[in-house]
């Protein structure tokens, strides 16, 4: 994460995506809706030197 460059903001939102999936192992919609706010910061914020 810190390669990455996440501050405060984007831990706690990652944290609340985990807390989403957990909540709800089973539900395809919500693993959905995660994965795609995943691509989208790992998008926003690319590993450094990559």
């Amino acid at each position: 994460m810190t390669t990455r460059g996440f501050k405060e903001t984007e831990c706690k939102e990652l944290a609340g995506w985990i807390c989403d999936i957990l909540a709800d192992l089973n539900n395809e919609a919500v693993i959905d809706a995660v994965r795609e706010k995943v691509k989208a910061i790992c998008a926003k914020l690319p590993v450094y030197g990559a």
